[in-house]
């Protein structure tokens, strides 16, 4: 069964107006080689598969409401770059959209957080999973992952059990939300509307989750983690119909 997760990121955000069509934004909604609310650390590579289907298919939601009237732009542009999963998208020009580039473009000018989150789902059989943070580490490295992608100070100090996500199957949205998770993403731009225009657990984003990992072990505690979010999101799923 695959996994539905969302993950957050944000950052302190630097605001640069530019000349631009209906509005767009340029940002990184997920870095990889970095350790989150989860304790998972998605690894380098692990989005190239997913990414020509998001152009095509993913959207931009505001804070993950999987409704129509929520969606609030479409990618243009998703990449790797290092460690960075880099982004472009684009505004709809409805006034629900505009709104929320609007509150978003007004914070930024403010030097307020603006957070980006992703939607992804991905099989149990990409996770690994990791003792502590210096097993973890041992074993990029063992794979050959470049370690200078990696968090390796954060993560080496983690005591606890984390793991490791190698592949994302469907990267399927990123969302706008208000609530900070990790301090490596962020929006890096959002270009200015034309006068013409009228005027998107716990699931971390979410809801907290809390694991006594204590006497249990790393695979039970991650399965038990991953099978309440399922749950959660089909909840809201229900909820919605």
């Amino acid at each position: 069964m695959e996994v539905l997760q969302e993950k957050q990121f944000s950052k302190s955000l630097s605001f640069r107006a530019e000349e631009a069509d209906s509005g767009s934004v340029t940002g990184c909604p997920s870095v990889m080689g970095v350790l989150d609310w989860d304790c998972d650390v998605i690894l380098p590579g692990a989005f190239k598969t997913a990414l020509p289907n998001f152009i095509q298919a993913g959207t931009i939601l505001n804070d993950h409401q999987r409704k129509i009237d929520c969606i609030v732009g479409y990618p243009t542009v998703a990449e790797e770059r290092g460690n960075v999963l880099y982004s472009e998208f684009k505004f709809h020009s409805d006034d629900h959209s505009q709104d929320v580039r609007t509150k978003m473009r007004e914070r930024i000018e403010a030097g307020k957080d603006v957070g980006l989150s992703i939607g992804f789902a991905t099989s149990p059989d990409n996770y690994q999973y990791h003792r502590s943070g210096k097993d973890l580490l041992d074993y990029v490295k063992a794979q050959g992952y470049d370690l200078s992608l990696f968090d390796t100070k954060a993560i080496q100090s983690h005591r606890g059990t984390c793991q490791t996500i190698s592949k994302i199957d469907f990267l399927m949205e990123y969302s706008l939300t208000p609530v900070p998770a990790n301090s490596q993403a962020l929006v890096s731009s959002v270009k200015a509307i034309q006068d013409e225009i009228p005027v998107e657990e716990p699931v971390k984003g979410g809801d907290e989750i809390t694991t006594e990992t204590e006497d249990i072990g790393a695979g039970e505690a991650s399965a038990k983690a991953r099978e309440w979010k399922w749950l959660k999101f089909k909840q809201s799923v229900l909820e919605a119909l």
